[in-house]
Parts: C-alpha cells; sequence; structure tokens
C-alpha cells in the first residue's frame, strides 16, 4: 500500500513541521495509543476511510452511508490557506460544536452531512458540493458554519436524518416515513412559532400597551414591549429563540406568508385584504410584500393601520419642515434638561410655590407613539411660567448648568410660542380622529368620513384671510401675543427683528408650510382604495343606507361579483332578514356577524351577496 510521506521526522522537529502543515501530504490522523504515543504515518487507505463519499455522477450521498455518520477526522494540523496576512485553518474543535460537521482530507473543505443526504434545494451548494474553506468567517454569525446551521434548508435535513436514526434504532427504515415525521415535526415547530408571535400581540392588545419601541436596534436596552415580550418567551424557550428568519427580502417574507398559509390549508386565492407594517419591504408599491401577494391574488387590497397613517403625517411634519423640526427639537431639550432628577425636584418646588395643582410634567417628543407630540406641547404650554421662573434661578448658578439654562431661555422667544400655539391646535385636531381610529367600535367608513373633515378643516385654516380677526391664524396670533406679556418675552415689530419673524413672516414660513404638509400627506396616505373601503359599511345592519346597491357597487365591481344577481338579492335580502327575526325571535341581525351567520344559512339564495 502507497504510504503518504511523514513530514514528522523526530519529535525536536514536530512543531515546525506542524508550522509548516499547508499542503494535502503534511496532515495526519492521531491515532493515540495507551502510552500516549502518536502514530504519524498515513496510507492511501487510511486517507479514503476518512473522505466523505460520493456517488460518481452526483454529489448525492448514497443511503447505506447515513449510518456510517459524518466523516470527521482529527488530525495533528490541519492545511493552512493564507487570508490578508494570517494563515488559518479548519478546526477539529468544531466538530463538537456542529454534530453535522464533515471534513475532506482531499479537498481540504467542510461539508454538511444531512444536507448532502437529504436536502432538496441544490442552489447553495457550499456545504453540498462545492465545500466550505473560507476559514476566516467560518465562525461569523453571518456567515459560515453558523449561517448554514441556523439556515431552514439545513434544519430540515438535519431534522430528517435525526428522525432516521431514530427510526433507524426502532427497525423503521421506511424514507416516506422519514420524510413525513420530519415535515411533521417541522409544521408543529412552524405552528408553535406563529401561536407564540400570536399570543404576544393578543397580550400587549388586551392590556392595550404599545407595541413599538422608541428604538428597536439591538444595542438599545428597551426596544418596545412586542419585542421584549419575544425575548422573554424565547429565555423561557430556546427552541422559539432558535427561529429566525433566513432572509428579510420582500419576495422572501412572501415565500414565508404563502408557506404558513399553506401549512393552515388557507387558500391564498380567497384572501380579499392584506394588512402588515408600514416598513418599505412590507408596504412598497412596486416591490414591496403587499405588491408581490397582488400580483397573485389581484383583488387582496392592501389595508395599512389608519392610526399609523396618521402618526406617519405627524411624524413627517414634525421631522421634514425646518423651522417645524427645530421647534420639537428645542421642546425635546426643555424636557431632557428638566428631566435630571436635581433639576426636576427644583421644577417641581417652584409649581408649588406657583400654587400649580397638579403639577405639570413635561412629556417627551417620541415619533412613534401617536400621542407623544400633542401631550409634549399641552404639557409645556400649561407649564411654561414655572419652567421661565426655573430657567432664570438657574442662569445664576455656577458651571454647566447655568450656560444650558442661558442657552435654553434664549430660544423661548416669540416664535417659539407661536409653534407651540400652532401645533397645539392642530395636533389636538387631530388627536380627535386618533382617539376615535383606536376605539374597538370604529367604522372603516366613519373613519374615512372623518379624516375627510380633517383635511376639508386644514384647507379652511389655510384659506382664511388674515384681515378677520376672527380667523385661525389670528386667534392663535393673539393668544401668543398674550403668554408672551404674561412672561415678560419680547414680542416682535410688524417687521423682522433679529431672527423673531413678523406676524406676515409667521403665515408665511410656518403656519401655511405646516398645513401644506400636513394635507398633502393626509391626501397621499389615506386615499387610496377609498370607495372599496368605504363601500364595505354599508354591509353593517345599523347604517343609514344598510345594503345599499349604489353604495355597495364599487365593492361588487372589486371583487368582479355579478352586479345584477347582486341587484336582485339586495332587493329581497332586507325581507328576508326580516322574516328571519320574526321566526326566531332571540335572534336579532344587528351587526356583520349576524348577517354573515344569516348569509351562511342562505348562502345558495345570496350567492353574490
Amino acid at each position: 500500500m502507497k504510504r503518504i510521506n511523514n513530514y514528522f521526522t523526530s519529535n525536536t522537529s514536530a512543531t515546525s513541521a506542524k508550522k509548516n502543515c499547508t499542503q494535502f501530504d503534511a496532515v495526519e490522523i492521531i491515532n493515540s495509543s495507551p502510552s500516549g504515543s502518536c502514530n504519524f504515518e498515513l496510507t492511501t487507505e487510511k486517507v479514503f476511510s476518512k473522505e466523505p463519499s460520493f456517488s460518481t455522477d452526483t454529489y448525492k450521498l448514497q443511503l447505506e452511508d447515513a449510518d456510517d455518520g459524518p466523516k470527521q477526522p482529527r488530525l495533528v494540523c490541519y492545511p493552512k490557506t493564507k487570508f490578508g496576512k494570517r494563515m488559518r485553518h479548519f478546526s477539529s474543535k468544531w466538530f463538537h460544536s456542529y454534530n453535522w460537521l464533515e471534513y475532506s482530507i482531499i479537498d481540504n473543505s467542510a461539508f454538511c452531512f444531512p444536507c448532502r443526504f437529504i436536502a432538496k434545494n441544490k442552489d447553495k451548494p457550499i456545504f453540498i458540493s462545492v465545500g466550505f474553506k473560507n476559514w476566516k468567517n467560518a465562525l461569523d454569525h453571518n456567515s459560515g458554519l453558523k449561517k448554514h446551521n441556523n439556515s431552514e434548508e439545513h434544519m430540515i435535513s438535519n431534522t430528517m436524518w435525526m428522525s432516521y436514526l431514530d427510526m433507524k434504532k426502532l427497525g423503521n427504515l421506511s424514507v416516506a416515513s422519514l420524510i413525513n415525521e420530519g415535515h411533521k415535526k417541522l409544521v408543529l415547530e412552524n405552528q408553535n412559532y406563529v401561536k407564540m408571535i400570536g399570543r404576544t400581540l393578543l397580550y400587549t392588545a388586551i392590556q392595550g400597551i404599545a407595541q413599538r419601541g422608541d428604538n428597536e436596534e439591538e444595542s438599545y436596552a428597551n426596544r418596545g414591549n412586542f419585542i421584549e415580550l419575544l425575548n422573554l418567551i424565547g429565555d423561557i424557550s430556546d427552541e422559539f429563540k432558535s427561529k429566525t428568519a433566513q432572509s428579510l427580502t420582500a419576495s422572501s417574507l412572501f415565500q414565508y406568508i404563502k408557506e404558513i398559509l399553506s401549512v393552515h390549508n388557507v387558500d391564498i386565492l380567497k384572501c380579499v385584504a392584506q394588512t402588515y407594517d408600514g416598513a418599505s419591504v412590507m408596504s412598497g408599491k412596486n416591490n414591496g410584500v403587499q405588491a408581490l401577494f397582488r400580483q397573485e391574488v389581484l383583488q387582496a387590497i392592501y389595508v395599512h393601520c389608519y392610526n399609523h397613517r396618521l402618526n406617519l403625517v405627524i411624524s413627517d411634519v414634525c421631522k421634514n419642515i425646518p423651522t417645524v423640526k427645530m421647534f420639537f427639537d428645542i421642546v425635546e431639550n426643555l424636557y431632557v434638561f428638566v428631566s435630571g432628577s436635581a433639576i426636576h425636584s427644583k421644577f417641581m418646588e417652584i409649581q408649588t410655590i406657583m400654587k400649580y395643582r397638579p403639577a405639570v410634567e413635561l412629556k417627551r417628543i417620541c415619533l412613534t407613539r401617536w400621542t407623544a407630540q400633542v401631550f409634549a406641547c399641552l404639557a409645556l404650554k400649561k407649564g411654561l411660567s414655572p419652567l421661565l421662573v426655573l430657567l432664570n434661578k438657574l442662569i445664576f448658578e455656577k458651571g454647566d448648568r447655568a450656560a444650558e439654562s442661558k442657552g435654553l431661555l434664549h430660544l423661548i422667544d416669540f416664535d417659539f410660542v407661536f409653534n407651540l400655539i400652532i401645533f397645539c391646535n392642530i395636533l389636538q385636531t387631530l388627536k380627535t380622529t386618533s382617539d376615535y381610529l383606536q376605539n374597538v367600535k370604529a367604522e372603516m367608513a366613519e373613519s374615512l368620513v372623518l379624516i375627510s373633515s380633517i383635511i376639508t378643516t386644514f384647507k379652511a385654516m389655510r384659506t382664511d384671510e388674515t384681515e378677520n380677526n376672527n380667523s385661525n391664524f389670528n386667534q392663535m396670533y393673539i393668544e401668543a401675543i398674550n403668554i408672551c406679556k404674561e412672561n415678560n418675552i419680547s414680542i416682535p415689530n410688524e417687521h423682522k427683528t433679529n431672527r423673531v419673524l413678523s406676524k406676515n413672516g409667521l403665515r408665511q414660513h410656518v403656519y401655511i408650510p405646516a398645513l401644506d404638509y400636513i394635507i398633502k400627506e393626509l391626501e397621499a396616505r389615506f386615499t387610496d382604495n377609498y370607495c372599496v373601503l368605504s363601500s364595505i359599511s354599508y354591509l353593517h345592519p345599523q347604517n343609514e343606507q344598510f345594503l345599499s346597491y349604489e353604495h355597495l357597487k364599487p365593492l361588487a365591481v372589486h371583487y368582479n361579483l355579478d352586479l345584477e344577481n347582486l341587484r336582485a338579492e339586495l332587493k329581497i335580502l332586507p325581507t328576508t332578514i326580516k322574516e328571519y327575526q320574526i321566526q326566531n325571535i332571540n335572534v336579532k341581525v344587528n351587526n356583520l356577524v349576524n348577517l354573515i351567520e344569516l348569509l351562511e344559512k342562505y348562502k345558495l339564495a345570496f350567492n353574490e351577496t
């Protein structure tokens, strides 16, 4: 038998030989003896006995090779490859962390045993046929062994392999049974993941707590109730924590959605609408998940949470108009400054002396909270007087606190007060609709009417005449003057003085731009699918125009119903409902659920409805 050259000549040269171990013929299998000595000779026969087995025409592992498991040769040293300025190599320690891992001495590459044996998807051949040898990134979280270990294709193959070994012990080697059991296990795991996510969402909804956090990055301490609850479940259940999406592209997420619907035997073609978070990967008009969904199911309109849309209008105004952004930055800076423990106690003391009951607490600006901005503005407006007293006292102290107080005091001028009045009015108007949208009894049609009313109100505010003393602008301007007089804040002349704008300047550079932006955003975010969505409310028995054909027609056209049959059904349905209630005294058709239950009983008669 031909021997592979032994590069280790003596004990004194063993260390240097190990350092120079960069070629195939410089590797040796450790054969430990009771005395602790090592035999460094390796025959060709021994090499190939340690090699992963491949069939002659493909890299698919043969069934009889499955019993042997992965080939995991432990070597004194492995061939080294240069990455940058360093030499790197495979490590036998990785076998302990990844029981599926196998190593080819001939190719100096790593493979995945169950994936070579079972995997159906050969689009990613690195661990199946090509071999992995990027030792530098082998243990990176987003590449190498860890990434493969967490991939869905690998988990399926590994589950089937484990099931195969279990069934082998029981004497059942049916491949069909192997695949079926592996699939069942994966389905149960996925159902458990979905159940946990659903229960978490349900918990936050029942408790009435916000799901989103101010900052959801991994480095942030508090990432919001939803993510923190999932992390808690993950700490309790390692299996749940290990489930991560392998790709977050729109096409991948759409594929996940289809798979979950398929698992639960839900026909995707029967989907009538879809709703997701407003992230672009989900809501994108061209390449988002909703767009991909509609390519396959045309009638599945996308409905983004209306309250979230309204919040986006507010947050966009707060950060996209320079003067408005500066105003809210100052509001936030005032909150941060006063919230310090020492200063906060002084702020409370001043309010006690000034007999503020209850004491005012400044609020933080948060772009992910629907009402944070309005509460921050209202609190600041109410607590402006004690705040100014506080800042005026602090400027006489020593250190950074005095300098910061002086800077903040300088920023609270007439422009700032006028912005405060404007946004207290605008945000309170929006809050009325926001409160309704959060109500569990909110109706789609009424929501759209409210949005339309707000747009009309803001347009009227924009076009009112400045000469009219009762105009919205003049009333807010007068209120700002009165507040400034009460707090000894300078009031500008009709012409611009220093950085403070005149009355006309405030209208042109603050008031009008803010209203224009809000109107534009409201119209852009709430006009899509208006006719279809507003039609839904006419199916509610409490609607004055209940079952009106003209109002339901846009809905019928969208879902491609037979209009003539629908018209005929709508003529006799009201009478049918009355007769049904007479015959069933205890039954009242007074909501959509009752209507659906009735239509289910008479579905042959009311096929289009």
